[in-house]
């Protein structure tokens, strides 16, 4: 999008001001959803967003799922987080079922400090997939940087019960019950995965 000469009129690829408005909004929208600062809706722009050549041309010809996750992963590999989400929300829109997107836009949510949101895509994923440790695991952390370890431990916990070498539960769930001030578990738990 770009802005005309001194009229200050926001123009979209189809040239109707409206369009552009829309488009503007929306994106303000997703952008405040995510949590992303993006000052003044007048004069937001969406990120530039482009990838490998032939993932752009996969998507163009035939979008799907596995394209968008895969675009996603390469936005998320560069640390282009913002890209990287909208890219997996693209992929959710397909198939909103696909459980890899749905837990790839929950880690790039977290690396991007928007625990709320990769909190409550987790919450469905581990109901959809209970077998999936980590989304537990996930989940767990989310929970810890959200201030409630009772809901950390309890998920760290199910975590262990599957995989109890588990160097990030057993760190985590330490970590959790020091914040439950409850030091003597805690010490017994992180000197488990040091160990490890």
């Amino acid at each position: 999008m770009s802005q005309s000469g001194g009229q200050g009129e926001i123009l979209s690829r189809r040239g109707t001001p409206i369009h552009s408005i829309i488009v503007l909004c929306c994106f303000c929208f997703t952008s405040l959803w995510c949590g992303l600062q993006v000052g003044t809706c007048a004069v937001a722009q969406q990120p530039q967003c482009e990838g490998p050549a032939d993932l752009e041309k996969a998507i163009a010809t035939a979008p799907s799922v596995d394209a968008y996750n895969a675009l996603g992963a390469y936005f998320a590999k560069r640390g282009e987080m913002s890209c990287a989400m909208m890219s997996f929300e693209k992929a959710l829109r397909l198939n909103p079922r696909s459980w890899e997107t749905r837990y790839n836009l929950a880690l790039a949510l977290m690396e991007s400090g928007h625990w709320e949101q990769a909190n409550r895509e987790l919450k469905q994923l581990v109901l959809e997939k209970p077998a999936a440790v980590n989304s537990h695991n996930a989940l767990a952390t989310t929970f810890l940087e959200l201030g409630q370890p009772d809901a950390a431990v309890e998920e760290f916990k199910k975590v262990l019960a599957v995989d109890p070498r588990s160097v990030h539960a057993l760190y985590n769930l330490g970590r959790a019950l020091m914040a439950q001030r409850r030091f003597a578990a805690a010490v017994s738990y992180l000197k488990q995965a040091v160990a490890l």
